[in-house]
């Protein structure tokens, strides 16, 4: 047991754990390994969780919604091409066979006993390929649908929105117009819209818009609103000018291209559930499903998986950079400083920093379940380097090493100063044969 302890503390207290800087690099590498995998073992149970919470969603478990009105949608499928990709295959309601250009939108309106709204809109656009060189910048036909419009409305109090578009081979989702409420309950871009949604400069500034004339400042969209996406002088974002007697202010674009307005809202149907959508029981599927809240529910959690899958690749390749590129690096430059010092090999750093690293690791295994890995690993890099400098620091200025270290120099300095030492030599003595065959001469 006190062995067991005496382990537990080396792999704590620096100076302790100079027990270890005789490992071998092999060894040290097989422990930022396993560093690796504890580390990733919490990020991969809480990512798609994590999406979950990013994608908004309506806890349907815990409210009384009931729909109050719905359009019937036709019958849809995910399809599998001769290419192996996926596509959405369109029947349109009351006919037989396939309708390749199918378009269409629909609305279903939620509410509850508090007069709570959901207003859930499905865009169906069967002919838009966003993934073909020549339609990749196109956005949903605008006398089907403002995107813009409709991202840019005036907010109705105590609703909901929720939009999905589904094109050809992706379908697109975005909750609440792209806003969420800030601490002082105003709405602002979210994640899903305000890294990519609007249009910017060369230097990643926003663009603002003011009307040219009286037909662009005259404009309105479908809801109502000035249409902002007709605005084509380009100015700054506190610019005003009077037209006709009304004063507008500048303002952003959204982006043309529907992938990037709905940022971060995009499921390519090759990585999604395709199975839970074309099933023929509980389907995912709005069209042949008329329970809709569990299509809401289900979907969320369909997407919240692909995006979970996405994620955990991209976080493998990261948690493999921080914990074994970096120590590299980190190790050969405290050895490039440090050789002079207690430690003064490149395996001696490289053990340590293993250590220190299968310390910290479990730090980022509990943080994981709490904390979304895009910002632990600011986290976890500032700790393990904070943590390395200061254990290779103790280990160091440890006088009872530095002593043993003076007493080993002292000694061979005492051992060599005794073989390099002048003092009196005793004369040679030689002897020399005289002609006696029986006596010797000493000199």
């Amino acid at each position: 047991m006190k062995k067991v302890k005496e382990f537990i503390l080396a792999m704590i207290l620096p100076r302790k754990m100079y027990r270890f800087h005789g490992m071998k690099v092999i060894y040290s590498f097989f422990i930022f390994i396993l560093a690796t995998f504890i580390l990733l073992f919490s990020v991969n149970l809480s990512t798609k969780r994590f999406m979950k919470d990013m994608i908004g969603s309506i806890d349907f478990e815990t409210t009384d919604y009931e729909v109050i009105k719905q359009d019937k949608l036709p019958n849809y499928r995910i399809a599998k091409a001769n290419n192996g990709g996926y596509y959405l295959d369109v029947s349109e309601p009351g006919e037989e066979g396939k309708v390749d250009n199918y378009k269409g939108v629909f609305e279903i309106l939620f509410e509850d006993s508090k007069e709570n709204k959901i207003e859930l809109k499905i865009v169906i656009d069967e002919s838009l390929d966003l993934f073909i060189e020549e339609d990749a910048a196109k956005n949903i036909d605008k006398d089907l649908f403002d995107l813009s419009g409709y991202m840019s409305q005036k907010r109705a109090d105590k609703t909901t929105y929720i939009l999905y578009i589904f094109t050809k081979k992706a379908f697109y989702y975005l909750y609440d117009l792209g806003q969420e409420k800030d601490i002082n309950g105003n709405y602002i871009d979210s994640a899903n819209r305000g890294y990519g949604s609007y249009e910017r400069d060369d230097e990643s500034n926003y663009k603002y818009y003011l009307p040219t004339d009286e037909k662009e400042a005259s404009t309105l969209n479908q809801y109502g609103n000035y249409d902002v996406s007709v605005w084509t002088t380009e100015t700054t974002e506190e610019a005003t000018i009077e037209i006709d007697g009304i004063v507008y202010k500048a303002e952003k674009k959204i982006r043309d291209e529907l992938r990037y307005a709905i940022y971060n809202g995009e499921y390519i149907y090759n990585n999604v559930n395709i199975d839970m959508i074309n099933a023929e029981k509980e389907a995912v599927n709005f069209g042949s499903n008329q329970d809709i809240k569990y299509v809401l529910t289900t979907s969320v959690e369909l997407m919240s998986e692909a995006d979970a899958n996405m994620q955990k690749s991209m976080y493998s390749v990261l948690v493999l950079l921080i914990n074994i590129i970096f120590p590299f690096f980190w190790v050969l430059i405290t050895w490039l400083l440090s050789r002079k010092f207690i430690m003064n090999k490149f395996k001696e750093y490289y053990a340590i920093c293993s250590i220190t690293y299968f310390t910290t690791s479990f730090i980022g295994l509990i943080l994981g379940f709490f904390i979304p890995f895009d910002s632990l690993m600011f986290i976890l890099l500032i700790i393990e380097l904070i943590y390395y400098i200061v254990v290779t620091f103790r280990i160091n200025t440890d006088p009872k090493l530095l002593n043993s270290k003076d007493n080993n120099n002292d000694d061979n300095h005492s051992n060599d100063n005794h073989q390099d030492k002048p003092g009196p030599k005793q004369p040679e003595i030689v002897f020399k044969k005289i002609k006696s065959d029986d006596a010797y001469q000493v000199e």
